[in-house]
């Protein structure tokens, strides 16, 4: 009896910490995603015209797929990396 205890615990706790090992790449792309939107909000704020206008098209960009990985949607990672990068080139203006 004692075994079968300590099988169901411990399959209990496997399941239980599942989906919190599984949502951490998710909070960390979550995050990379919510840094680069607040730098270009920055950067939107100290320029004027089209290149404001780019910065603020690229933001709403980089949330649309924070909301994606908020909802469970799936998200391509290749879309992220791209996000990123562009939003390091856009801040080189």
């Amino acid at each position: 009896m004692t075994l079968q205890k300590t099988a169901l615990t411990v399959l209990m706790a496997l399941v239980i910490a599942t989906p919190l090992f599984a949502a951490q790449p998710q909070t960390r792309n979550t995050q990379a995603l919510d840094d680069a939107q607040m730098k270009l909000g920055r950067l939107a704020t100290q320029t004027k015209g089209m290149p404001q206008h780019r910065l603020l098209q690229e933001q709403q960009r980089i949330q649309g797929l924070i909301d994606d990985i908020q909802f469970g949607r799936t998200v391509d990672p290749a879309s992220i990396d791209r996000a990123l990068g562009d939003a390091e080139r856009h801040g080189a203006w």
